[in-house]
């Protein structure tokens, strides 16, 4: 069945190695909750969370900026950690945001 309304996109983002359970709360309890609040006003809730079932050195960062870009909220769960950082940037990722370049290694 097609959706119908405005739809809402949310990107989920902390490190790989914590913050489960903040994550699993958002999932199980908000997320729920939320979408049931957001159908009674004719509003779609889409989340995009990447670390539920991925393997941290499968990340892709490119598909990443894509999603977070398409997002209408961004959620980030901050913590000790600072999380993966890519050996290399894709040169297409660098291409679509330069401001990247400043960020290497």
């Amino acid at each position: 069945m097609a959706q119908s309304g405005r739809t809402i996109r949310v990107y989920v983002s902390s490190t790989f190695r914590d913050m489960h359970a903040e994550r699993d709360y958002l999932h199980k309890i908000v997320f729920p909750a939320l979408r049931e609040r957001m159908a009674a006003r004719n509003l779609n809730l889409v989340v995009t969370d990447p670390l539920w079932g991925i393997a941290e050195d499968k990340a892709d960062i490119e598909l990443a900026f894509k999603e977070i870009d398409q997002s209408t909220i961004f959620i980030g769960i901050l913590g000790e950690r600072y999380g993966f950082i890519p050996d290399k940037i894709p040169e297409n990722t660098l291409i679509q945001y330069p401001w990247l370049k400043d960020y290497s290694g």
